[in-house]
C-alpha cells in the first residue's frame, strides 16, 4: 500500500518574520495550526517536521513531540536535501510538501491534490502559482522517486533550485505539472491567508478573533466574501481584496457558476447585480431542490503518530519521530514558514 506522508517545513530564523512559527493566532502558536489541520488530511498516514540543525529551533522540535510528529533536522539553506531526507526516513511513496506558514490551510484543498496525483492527473500537482487559491491555501505533491532524483542530480551550487524546493519542476517544460483549479467560489487569489510578515501576523489574528482558530478556510471565505466582518473585507492593505476589486471578483463568481453550474450560477448571478449575497449553503439547498449534489468537504479524525528513539540518516541529518497511530493527546487540547 502507498504510503502518503506530509512534510512540513520550518525555522525560527526567518528573515522578514524571525519566530513567526511560535506567534500566536487565536492563542495557538502558527505551527500547530498547521499541523492540526494537516491531521484531518483522511489521505495523509504520517507526518514529519523538517527544520535546520540549529538549537534555536528547539521551540519548534517541542510542539512537534506534544504532537507526536517526527522531526528532521538539516541544512538550513539546502531545503532540497532536508525534505528529501524527511521523506526518506518516513518511507514515503506519496511527498506532500506544506509551508509551516499556512496558519489556515484547507484539508479538504489538500485532500483533493493528493487524489488528482492518485489519478495520474500529473507529476506533480499544485494549489499554487496562478490557481486562483487563496495565498496560503497550497498544497504540492509529488512522488518520493522524483524528489529523491531531484535531489540526488541537482549540483549543490544550484543554491536556488536547492533553496526552493519544488521551483526546478515548474519550470520544467517535459514535467508533467497539473495545477488544481479551486471551484469558483474559493477564488480569492488576492486574499492572503499565509504568514510572511507583520502585517500578515496583525490580519491573521483579526482573522482568528472574528471566526475562531479552528474555523474552516470555507468559513473564513464565505464571512469576508459577504461583508461578515467589515474591517476585514475593507480593509485598505495588500492583503485583502479591495472593495471596488470585491466587487468585480464576485460578479466573476457568479458568471462563471452561470457557466459550469446553469441554474445554480444563474441564481447567484442575479443576486450580485441586485447587490445581495447569500452563503453557499443557501444555493446548495437550490440546487439539491433541482437534483444537484452540491460539492462537500468531509473532516476526518485526527492523527496522531508513536515516537521512535532519535537516528541519524545517512545524510547526515537527525530524526526523532513519529510512524503512525495514536498519540494519546486529548482531543480537547490544541492538538509554516516559507523557506
Amino acid at each position: 500500500m502507498t504510503r502518503v506522508v506530509a512534510s512540513i517545513e520550518a525555522r525560527m530564523t526567518s528573515t522578514r518574520l524571525p519566530g513567526k512559527s511560535v506567534e500566536l493566532i487565536g492563542g495557538v502558536p502558527a505551527l500547530e495550526l498547521v499541523i492540526i489541520r494537516v491531521k484531518r488530511v483522511a489521505e495523509v498516514g504520517g507526518i514529519i517536521l523538517a527544520t535546520p540543525t540549529d538549537p534555536c529551533n528547539q521551540p519548534l522540535w517541542d510542539i512537534a513531540r506534544r504532537h507526536c510528529i517526527s522531526v528532521v533536522k538539516g541544512s538550513e539553506n539546502d531545503v532540497l536535501a532536508r525534505v528529501t531526507s524527511a521523506h526518506k526516513e518516513m518511507g514515503s511513496d506519496i511527498c506532500v510538501r506544506v509551508c509551516g506558514d499556512q496558519v489556515f490551510l484547507d484539508p479538504g484543498t489538500v485532500s483533493d491534490a493528493i487524489k488528482a496525483y492518485r489519478a495520474g492527473l500529473g507529476e506533480f500537482i499544485t494549489t499554487t502559482r496562478g490557481t486562483g487559491y487563496p495565498v496560503g491555501v497550497d498544497a504540492e505533491v509529488f512522488s518520493f522517486k522524483d524528489l529523491d532524483r531531484l535531489n540526488e542530480t541537482l549540483p549543490t551550487e544550484a543554491d536556488n533550485y536547492r533553496e526552493h524546493v519544488s521551483l526546478y519542476w515548474y519550470e520544467q517544460e517535459d514535467y508533467r505539472v497539473y495545477k488544481l483549479e479551486p471551484r469558483p467560489i474559493w477564488r480569492m487569489p488576492d486574499l492572503r491567508l499565509c504568514l510572511d510578515t507583520k502585517e500578515d501576523l496583525k490580519y491573521l489574528r483579526e482573522v482568528a478573533d472574528e471566526f475562531g482558530w479552528d474555523c474552516t478556510t470555507e468559513e473564513i471565505l464565505e464571512g469576508i466574501r459577504h461583508g461578515r466582518c467589515r474591517k476585514l473585507v475593507e480593509r485598505s492593505s495588500s492583503n485583502q481584496i479591495q472593495p471596488t476589486e470585491r466587487r468585480k471578483t464576485q460578479l466573476s463568481y457568479g458568471r462563471e457558476f452561470l457557466e459550469s453550474t446553469g441554474e445554480y450560477g444563474e441564481s447567484a448571478l442575479r443576486d450580485l447585480e441586485r447587490g445581495e449575497t447569500r452563503r453557499e449553503s443557501d444555493y446548495n439547498s437550490e440546487r439539491n431542490l433541482r437534483g444537484y449534489s452540491p460539492d462537500t468537504r468531509r473532516k476526518s479524525p485526527e492523527k496522531g503518530d508513536r515516537s521512535r528513539s532519535v537516528e541519524v540518516s545517512d545524510t547526515g541529518s537527525e530524526t526523532e519521530g513519529l510512524d503512525g497511530g495514536d498519540c494519546g493527546i486529548p482531543s480537547e487540547q490544541f492538538e509554516s514558514e516559507r523557506e
